[in-house]
C-alpha cells in the first residue's frame, strides 16, 4: 500500500480508483468550502481508515477464498453424486429397454413362426398330396410291371408246358 492511497488487494480491481490526499483536499474544499493542509489531522484519520479498510479487505478476501473453496468442494461432490445417479439411472433404463426389446423380439419371432405356419400350411398339404399321388402312381406302375412280368411268366410257363407235351 502506498502512502496517501486507499488500495484493495492486488487481485481485486476497485470499483472506483483510490483517492490521493490531494484529491481528498480538493473534494473537501469543493463540497464544504474548507481548505485542508497537508498535515491536517483529517488526513491522519483518512490514513487510519485506509489501514483499517485494507485489513478488513484482507480478512474478507480470506473468508471469500475459504467460502469459494468450500463451494468448489461441495460442487465437485454434487457433480460426482449427480454423475453416479445419472449413470445408475441410464444403466437401469438401458437394462429395462434391453429386456423389453429381447422380449419383444421373442414375441415377434413366435408370432412370425405361427403366421408363417398358417400361411405355409396349404402349401405343405399340397406337397403332401402330391407326394402321396406320386407314391400311388409309382405303386401302380410297380404293380403293372409285376402283373406284366407275371403274365409274361405265365405265358412262358404255358409255352414250356405246351412244348413239353409235344
Amino acid at each position: 500500500m502506498q502512502q496517501g492511497r486507499l488500495e484493495l488487494t492486488d487481485d481485486a480491481e476497485p470499483a472506483t480508483p483510490a483517492l490521493t490526499h490531494k484529491e481528498v483536499i480538493a473534494e473537501v474544499a469543493k463540497r464544504h468550502k474548507v481548505l485542508l493542509t497537508k498535515g491536517d489531522p483529517v488526513l491522519l484519520v483518512l490514513t487510519a481508515l485506509e489501514v483499517i479498510a485494507a485489513r478488513m479487505v484482507d480478512r474478507m478476501s480470506a473468508k471469500l477464498t475459504a467460502s469459494e473453496d468450500q463451494i468448489a468442494a461441495r460442487t465437485a461432490q454434487q457433480i460426482a453424486a449427480s454423475q453416479a445417479y445419472v449413470e445408475k439411472t441410464v444403466n437401469a433404463g438401458v437394462e429395462f429397454y434391453s429386456r423389453r426389446l429381447a422380449q419383444g423380439s421373442a414375441d415377434l419371432a413366435k408370432t412370425f413362426a405361427e403366421e408363417a405356419k398358417g400361411v405355409l400350411e396349404p402349401f405343405r398339404l399340397q406337397l403332401e398330396a402330391d407326394r402321396l399321388a406320386t407314391v400311388q402312381s409309382e405303386r401302380r406302375a410297380v404293380l403293372a410291371a409285376i402283373v406284366a412280368a407275371t403274365g409274361a411268366g405265365v405265358t412262358l410257363i404255358a409255352a414250356a408246358v405246351i412244348l413239353l407235351r409235344i
